[in-house]
């Protein structure tokens, strides 16, 4: 499953190098990271960081946190392996924009879709008395899955940006003036 999503490009690779010690990234990291809880409790969360997840001693796995009225409701989750080499961090990052609740919508769909053209074709009559019916349901089919597609890459896109940014503003703090 990963591979194709990585194929379709709702799975991208990051890899960022920043000027500053594993420790002090993971405590920075630390405190700007809201403990993970559910979902749909998000938006009624008073805390003012922007991330929510877990970080171990090598490794992280954050999300943008949701927020009351915001349109952009982000599914991307970023999962890094971080490693020293000699004075720079060495962060790899994956950006995975698929959420898995996305999966019950594109089987119900496809299912749906194949129902409808298996009964479009196999049935007397239907197909040739009204010949624009094939190609309506391939333009609904399109539009279905091809909006939800947009947004999920547009997210993956902006967030990649987002991330980049946030990790570096995080660390800010600790580098000295001349290196931002």
């Amino acid at each position: 499953m990963n591979n194709f999503l990585r194929q379709i490009g709702l799975i991208t690779d990051l890899t960022l190098q920043l000027p500053v010690e594993r420790a002090d990234f993971e405590k920075a990291l630390r405190l700007h990271l809201d403990k993970p809880q559910a979902d749909f409790l998000d938006i009624f969360s008073s805390s003012d960081k922007l991330y929510k997840g877990t970080v171990t001693h090598d490794s992280f796995e954050i999300r943008r946190r949701r927020r009351f009225f915001d349109g952009s409701m982000s599914f991307v989750r970023t999962k890094g392996q971080f490693t020293q080499k000699s004075d720079k961090l060495i962060i790899d990052l994956e950006l995975n924009a698929f959420h898995p609740l996305m999966m019950p919508f594109v089987v119900l769909a496809l299912g749906i879709y194949l129902w409808i053209a298996v009964f479009t074709f196999t049935s007397e009559g239907a197909g040739a008395s009204q010949p624009w019916i094939p190609f309506f349901i391939l333009i609904h089919a399109a539009v279905m899955f091809g909006i939800p597609y947009i947004i999920m890459r547009r997210r993956l896109k902006l967030t990649r940006y987002e991330i980049e940014r946030d990790l570096f503003f995080m660390i800010k703090d600790m580098l000295p003036t001349k290196q931002y």
